[in-house]
Order: structure tokens, then C-alpha cells, then sequence
């Protein structure tokens, strides 16, 4: 389970690593960028005087609840259907780990949303990183 979840954590954007914000915030509309309207977003944050620091971290908040978001739906179908009237039949899924070589199952991953955040790759189970 640890290797798929660090997988996971590799989704999540780092809060210690603001190398990223400038970059993407001097990106022209037309390079390509799947949401061309990041770069506007990231320059009216600079210029209201939020911190590059202050975007890193609510960019990995918010990717770290949308990867824990996902783990506790894989973990309980039930979230994926909860408020919609139209959910149709009651649904059951789970990540099996197989064997490449054989194709034999080896096990199957259950709680994998209890573990995440232990596993963040910064140590800090997502609080905030120290100032200075």
C-alpha cells in the first residue's frame, strides 16, 4: 500500500518548493498550458501580495484533499453517489495489487485514506512548514 499511496503523494504539489509559481505565472496564454487562465490567476495573487509561499501551501492543501477526497470514495463507494438522486445501482470497488508475472492477486488495498497522510513526503502530516 506505501508505494501506491507515496504515488499518490507524488500528485500533490510540494508547499517547501515555490520555484514553480513565477514560472507558471509568466506563462503566455497560448503555451500550451492546459488552463490558460493560470497564469491571470497566479499574477492577480503577486499583485494583491499573496506569497509565493502562502499559493504553494493552498495549492497542496487543495490537492491534498482532492487525492484524500478520492481515497475515502475508493474506500466507500457510498461517497462517490452521496446527494445524487440518479446514482443508480449500489456500487462496490477496491485496488487489488496483482503479481506482473503470474497475474496472481496479492492483496487488496482497504483503508488506503487512513494512511495518507502519514505517509506525507515532507514528515509533517501536512501541517505547515516552519517560517523563516
Amino acid at each position: 500500500m506505501q508505494i501506491f499511496l507515496r504515488g499518490v503523494w507524488t500528485m500533490v504539489p510540494d508547499d517547501e518548493d515555490t520555484s514553480w509559481v513565477r514560472k507558471r505565472a509568466k506563462r503566455a496564454k497560448d503555451s500550451g498550458m492546459c488552463f490558460p487562465d493560470q497564469a491571470e490567476i497566479l499574477n492577480r495573487m503577486l499583485d494583491a501580495g499573496v506569497s509565493e509561499r502562502d499559493i504553494a501551501r493552498l495549492c497542496r492543501i487543495v490537492g491534498f484533499e482532492t487525492a484524500q477526497g478520492i481515497l475515502n470514495m475508493i474506500d466507500d463507494p457510498a461517497v462517490a453517489t452521496y446527494g445524487l438522486k440518479d446514482a443508480g445501482p449500489e456500487l462496490d470497488w477496491c485496488i487489488q495489487v496483482f503479481d506482473a508475472e503470474s497475474g496472481d492477486e496479492l492483496e487488496r488495498l482497504d483503508g488506503v485514506h487512513e494512511e495518507f497522510q502519514s505517509l506525507d513526503p515532507n514528515g509533517r502530516e501536512m501541517e505547515p512548514p516552519e517560517e523563516g
